[in-house]
């Protein structure tokens, strides 16, 4: 798929992101981290600040889960939340009745932070999505730092190789992988590589930034001439209950919702059913 030219400077910005985090802190810092926390949860076993379920878990339930977003801002609508807190959304979020969180962790364009992720995995048991741009292994180790239950993976940023290999280091390290597609060829490929992850289809189009929330169904239509049984998640557009009592109908197993639930708070309602 061709790309929008917003969405490669972002990338190349991201990229550089990536440069900074191996000649400030290297691979080594991260996983020396990773490790530390997994002996501490290990020698600790009355722990309780690790989430019950595993995000793919958290989605398998009867019915359609809610993967409620966490995000202050978008490049396409500005700021969402003026008064924003991460903390109180994660709490309205889980008495409402949401599965797991997706925390945007971009801070340029989506005024996103790190420092979010790490505050709500202290506050809630939720599993945490880190939603971010990434395309490097380095990403993926500080994901784990942050307290990351799952990452996004963007198949039209990504080639079939890295795709691959990110997935396998992501469950390596015990976090789930969404894999976002976005069009029939790229739901095909990620298909024929065999893997776990979870697949989500965004209704986005990423060479123009219009939404369709048609695409899920059709790419749900493929997938089941596919003979796809794994879980899939409806992304971006949705902005009423009917469209969710749609998707659940459908057979979907989970919604990414973000703006939506910041304008339309009656959504929240269908998931405290």
């Amino acid at each position: 798929m061709k790309i929008h030219s917003f969405l490669h400077k972002i990338v190349d910005l991201k990229k550089k992101e990536i440069e900074t985090l191996y000649t400030h802190f290297g691979l080594n810092y991260f996983k020396d981290k990773v490790v530390s926390e997994k002996e501490r949860l290990i020698s600790k076993s009355d722990d309780t600040s690790s989430p019950k379920k595993t995000f793919k878990e958290s989605l398998s339930d009867n019915g359609l889960s809610l993967i409620s977003e966490i995000k202050k801002a978008s490049p396409s609508k500005g700021i969402i939340r003026h008064e924003f807190d991460p903390l109180l959304v994660a709490s309205e979020f889980e008495r409402s009745g949401a599965s797991a969180y997706s925390i945007l962790t971009e801070i340029p364009h989506f005024q996103g932070h790190p420092d979010y992720l790490r505050a709500v995995r202290k506050q809630s048991l939720l599993p945490i999505l880190r939603k971010d741009f990434l395309l490097d292994p380095i990403q993926l180790y500080e994901a784990k730092e942050m307290g990351a239950d799952a990452v996004l993976l963007i198949k039209t940023l990504l080639t079939d190789e890295q795709s691959i290999d990110l997935s396998h280091l992501a469950m390596t390290l015990k976090m789930d992988v969404l894999m976002e597609v976005h069009d029939e060829e790229e739901l095909s490929q990620v298909l024929d590589y065999n893997l776990p992850f979870i697949i989500g289809i965004n209704n986005r189009n990423l060479s123009t930034f219009e939404t369709d929330i048609n695409r899920a169904f059709v790419l749900k239509n493929y997938a089941d001439e596919r003979g796809y049984e794994g879980l899939l998640v409806a992304e971006s557009g949705y902005s009423r209950v009917s469209q969710l009592k749609a998707l659940e109908k459908s057979g979907f197993s989970a919604v990414l919702v973000g703006e939506g639930l910041a304008k339309n708070p009656e959504m929240l309602e269908y998931f405290s059913k």
